[in-house]
């Protein structure tokens, strides 16, 4: 949050000049703490006693907490500074923009006192929350939820450029608007980077035949541990206007899971390697040829008894 600095200038009776700087008040954020500090500086030619120093907001939007809004200084020489120190709230509710607080400086004995004014900014910045959703057929979604206390306008989710990742297609998603505690779901075509990489065309293609299924099923196991090793948060941009008119982008790191679409069919394929295997077997090509020879015989043997019991009633 940058920080900001002026300074203001009471004229005091007896020649002395006292100088009001702020050095640490920047944009409030709605329903956060912020730390506001006026540097109280005696600049004049005469030291000052028993001076009150306080502020106030008169629609109630910024309020100090754990103390008042009043300081008191006892005693303040010639060049001499004191720092008074408030912490202060903007309601969670409030309207960004600019709020008038009103400065009063006074004097204990009775002697009068001075006020001026000078200006508060509360921030229209809000934020949010990324959470992988699902992944499937390809399709990555995102929830996105405004989490913070001011609405976002103009919202795009984009997918940056980044090393373990790479998108097919759209790399941006425009949302909309979105209200503080609203969400929405986004979807990407988002695939690992390694899974670009498929080695060295037919003559891998030629070796995976050779290969048995026990021996594929370990390069596929082998492959999964790799992918599940590599960093798997995705970088996640988000665009939108906030309740000022300004363009911000925010940007969050979501961990996600890719589902191992071979999981989904391996059952099934391994199955097939094992039917394909046994039907190649030499064995199992005996083994029919063998029940077929003895059924065939078996048939033949009935045949001829059935035909010789005919023959003999004769």
């Amino acid at each position: 949050m940058p920080e900001v600095s002026y300074s203001i200038v009471f004229r005091v009776v007896g020649g002395a000049i006292i100088d009001v700087s702020d050095v640490d008040m920047a944009e409030l954020n709605s329903g956060e703490e912020t730390k506001l500090k006026f540097t109280i500086t005696n600049i004049g030619n005469s030291p000052l006693q028993s001076l009150v120093f306080s502020w106030n907001e008169e629609e109630g939007v910024i309020l100090p907490v754990y103390s008042d809004n009043t300081k008191y200084i006892k005693y303040l020489d010639v060049g001499e500074s004191t720092d008074l120190e408030y912490t202060v709230v903007a309601d969670v509710n409030a309207e960004a923009g600019l709020y008038q607080l009103d400065l009063s400086l006074e004097f204990e004995d009775g002697n009068g006192g001075y006020s001026t004014t000078t200006g508060v900014f509360v921030s229209g910045e809000t934020d949010f929350d990324v959470t992988f959703s699902e992944s499937s057929a390809g399709q990555t979604s995102l929830s996105v939820a405004n989490t913070g206390n001011n609405p976002a306008s103009s919202v795009t989710v984009r997918i940056p450029q980044q090393e373990n990742f790479r998108v097919l297609g759209s790399t941006a998603s425009i949302v909309g608007n979105l209200d503080k505690g609203d969400y929405t779901i986004v979807s990407f075509q988002v695939t690992p980077a390694s899974s670009s990489f498929r080695g060295t065309g037919v003559a891998d293609i030629t070796q995976q035949r050779q290969l048995s299924e026990e021996d594929r099923q370990k390069l596929r196991e082998g492959s999964s541990q790799r992918i599940a090793s590599q960093n798997n948060n995705l970088n996640v941009l988000i665009e939108y206007t906030d309740a000022t008119g300004v363009r911000r982008t925010v940007e969050k790191t979501v961990p996600i899971q890719f589902r191992d679409i071979s999981s989904d069919g391996s059952q099934l394929n391994t199955r097939k390697g094992q039917q394909e295997s046994i039907r190649k077997n030499p064995t199992f090509i005996v083994t029919i040829a063998i029940l077929g020879l003895i059924i065939g015989g078996f048939i033949y043997y009935k045949k001829r008894k059935n035909r010789f019991s005919r023959e003999k009633k004769d």
